[in-house]
């Protein structure tokens, strides 16, 4: 009987004998692939680059070694991930070798290898931090003879920390929220100045507290977050809408905060707000529809039909245009366009487009609806018939075919025609 440490013994034997078969039997698949394909085997030293005191504005020149082991060349096109790197190649070396995608095609020769410098900038807005670049190469062997062409790419690592003298500081210079109705739109704006020398990216919040209920159990009805973004030593006015959707008319209370998402979530500035919901229907809703134009009317292409409308009332207005499309008196269809967000007294162009597949008599009405109200309506009457001049009520005269003549064209024209008349009937 044998001792148990021989069995063990024994049994390590016969797992390194399975593990050697193994071994050997992917070594051969491995060749046998290596023999139909033509992949490339490619190295990049070193893998990783790490610079640990990197200085805003500046720049940092090194070089990587791209090693090619094949007995054969290699082509490698290069991209890059973040935007702080650069390759410094003389391009003006390779400009023969532009391929159709309009990339420039670089070679390692057949068991050599080639330098490429890099270069790396840092931003003097750069926040204090660690950062990391890739830098990816494509590699495509050359071709060879009974064999499949296959691709490679294998990538570099460059992180960098910075650890400068910042200045995060800022100003808010505003602040509004104006009264609003219920179901409508209400509208914050808050003013920042970034007196800083890093960019400025705080978390927005805002917090809405209704102040309705008289055992002055106030509650939250409203809170969102954003994360804005301002460059050094500038100052941008930011506009937020929010929906008073289901909210009942009232004193409520904005809260407005800046601060800076960390560990202790440090704020950088606060105010309270008062806001007056008022009833629906209080301040005045009014729009009007100005113009409605279409720029050239032909068989099977695209026309475009423009509004423009007037917000004149007293509220944010989301207008939105409506085209009814006749032919012959018979509804085709209706077209709409975007629905956009005007301020009070601002004017915008609305636009919908439309192709006419047939010839016959066609009619546009236009109107816009803004805040559940609708202007005023306008229309566009047109007569496109086979090889026949017809005119409609807007500002040009439109052929069946391609070409266009606006009246003016048209009176300059005549004009012309008068005078030639003229001129050889007096030399008669």
């Amino acid at each position: 009987m044998k001792h148990p440490l021989e069995r063990t013994i024994a049994q390590q034997k016969k797992f390194l004998i399975k593990l050697v078969l193994l071994q050997l039997f992917f070594s051969f698949l491995f060749l046998f692939l290596c023999s139909i394909c033509n992949a490339a085997a490619i190295a990049v030293s070193p893998a990783t680059l790490y610079y640990e005191d990197a200085q805003r504005n500046t720049t940092i020149e090194d070089v990587i070694t791209l090693f090619n082991p094949n007995n054969f060349s290699v082509e490698f096109q290069y991209t890059n991930i973040s935007g702080f790197l650069a390759i410094i190649l003389n391009e003006e070396d390779n400009k023969d070798d532009i391929n159709l995608d309009n990339n420039i095609n670089h070679y390692i020769p057949a068991l050599d290898s080639i330098q490429i410098p890099i270069q790396l900038t840092i931003n003097e807005s750069i926040p204090n931090g660690i950062y990391e670049d890739y830098l990816l190469f494509k590699f495509l062997a050359s071709e060879k003879e009974d064999s499949l062409e296959l691709t490679a790419g294998v990538g570099i690592k460059i992180a960098f920390n910075i650890n400068d003298n910042q200045i995060i500081n800022f100003s808010v210079y505003k602040t509004i929220v104006e009264d609003t109705e219920v179901n409508s739109l209400l509208k914050l704006i808050i003013g920042l100045k970034n007196t800083g020398n890093v960019n400025l990216q705080p978390l927005y919040n805002l917090s809405i507290i209704t102040n309705n209920d008289n055992n002055n159990n106030n509650h939250q009805i409203f809170n969102e977050e954003q994360r804005l973004f301002l460059q050094p030593y500038k100052q941008q006015d930011f506009t937020f809408y929010y929906n008073t959707t289901n909210l009942l008319p009232g004193k409520y209370t904005a809260f407005v905060s800046l601060l800076e998402e960390d560990e202790q979530s440090k704020i950088f500035f606060k105010k309270e707000l008062p806001v007056q919901l008022l009833s629906e229907g209080t301040l005045r809703r009014s729009g009007l529809l100005e113009q409605f134009n279409i720029t050239s009317f032909s068989i099977k292409e695209k026309s475009k039909l423009s509004a423009i409308f007037l917000n004149n009332g007293s509220l944010l207005a989301d207008a939105k245009l409506s085209v009814e499309v006749y032919l012959d008196n018979q509804l085709q269809e209706t077209l709409a366009s975007e629905q956009f967000l005007l301020e009070k007294n601002e004017r915008k162009e609305l636009v919908v487009y439309y192709t006419p597949q047939k010839y016959g008599d066609y009619k546009f009405i236009a109107k816009i609806s803004y805040n559940k109200k609708e202007t005023n309506q306008k229309e566009i009457i047109v007569s496109l018939k086979d090889n026949y001049l017809s005119f409609f009520t807007g500002s040009a005269i439109a052929f069946s075919g391609s070409m266009n003549i606006t009246f003016i064209e048209i009176v300059i024209l005549l004009v012309i025609i008068i005078s030639v008349a003229y001129y050889l009937a007096k030399r008669k």
